[in-house]
């Protein structure tokens, strides 16, 4: 398992969650989520040995995102390095973005990916 690495509060997403995050906002059409990830900056990515959590922070004066669910369903991964793909989720608290986690599904580890591939997200991920 790779360690936890904090970053600065200006870090931006790196290719992979920015794609994630754009697709979550393309998907669902919410207009403070997509303000909200136009803004986020990455404070901690955690590894987990099969993927990786990224807590994400966005300024103060971003609009609140009104959602009964706590999370939104992101679009899976394909990558020569994972057997069976990934998947992704992005949870919200108290209507700010709070962390993106990217998993496997079976072995190999979504942080340590050479390339990828995202699959279109479909309305049973989890409809926020």
């Amino acid at each position: 398992m790779r360690a936890s690495v904090p970053g600065p509060t200006d870090t931006l997403p790196d290719a992979m969650e920015a794609a994630l995050l754009r697709n979550i906002a393309e998907f669902y059409q919410n207009p403070a989520l997509t303000a909200q990830i136009s803004q986020c900056r990455v404070t901690l990515r955690e590894y987990s040995g099969c993927g990786f959590f990224t807590t994400l922070t966005v300024p103060a004066d971003s609009p609140i995102i009104i959602s009964e669910e706590q999370f939104f369903g992101g679009s899976d991964v394909e990558a020569p390095e994972l057997s069976h793909g990934a998947g992704s989720v992005l949870f919200i608290k108290n209507g700010r973005l709070d962390f993106l986690e990217v998993f496997a599904y079976a072995d190999g580890d979504a942080a340590a990916l050479s390339s990828f591939a995202l699959l279109p997200i479909t309305p049973s991920a989890g409809i926020a």
